[in-house]
């Protein structure tokens, strides 16, 4: 889980893809397989930018992907139409990073993928139908939400390596 710093030389810091590609191919190295890579990457808010980036860039070197409200741009999609299984996570009043972006991630991946077996999955959260009146206000923060969800942790482990 690397961390971005806040700032750097006092100017405000954002993922380059040099500090983060550094990290992860470490990670990668380190955890391969002869079956293909053991690893899953997963990220919120930037974090999940950074994974979906890192995963359309790389997609043979992840065995899954999981970006909580990142957002991220559908031009990358094509480039994620292989059967990688891959979770997206947004709460519809997401007041940092807008729902919209990761619809239309979500919408070019299942259109690349449109005949093949690789299915995207998608929780979106929407404040209808949250179940409890402090859910209804998730905005950014649906990470929470994201990482209780039962499901998430044996879908990782089911996930086959990805040669």
């Amino acid at each position: 889980m690397p961390q971005c710093p806040q700032t750097i030389q006092g100017k405000r810091c954002e993922w380059r893809s040099h500090m983060l590609l550094e990290a992860l191919d470490e990670l990668v190295t380190l955890h391969s397989t002869l079956d293909g890579p053991a690893v899953a990457v997963i990220g919120h808010s930037m974090g999940g930018l950074g994974a979906y980036m890192y995963a359309a860039k790389f997609p043979g070197r992840v065995r899954a992907m999981v970006a909580v409200c990142g957002g991220g741009h559908p031009m990358f999609a094509a480039r994620l139409a292989s059967p990688l299984p891959l979770w997206f996570f947004h709460a519809a009043n997401d007041n940092c990073v807008a729902v919209e972006e990761t619809d239309a991630v979500v919408e070019a991946i299942r259109a690349a993928r449109a005949g093949t077996s690789g299915a995207v999955r998608y929780t979106r959260y929407a404040v209808s139908n949250l179940t409890c009146a402090t859910e209804a206000f998730v905005g950014h923060n649906s990470w929470d939400l994201a990482y209780r969800e039962p499901e998430l942790v044996p879908w990782l482990l089911a996930a086959p390596p990805h040669p």
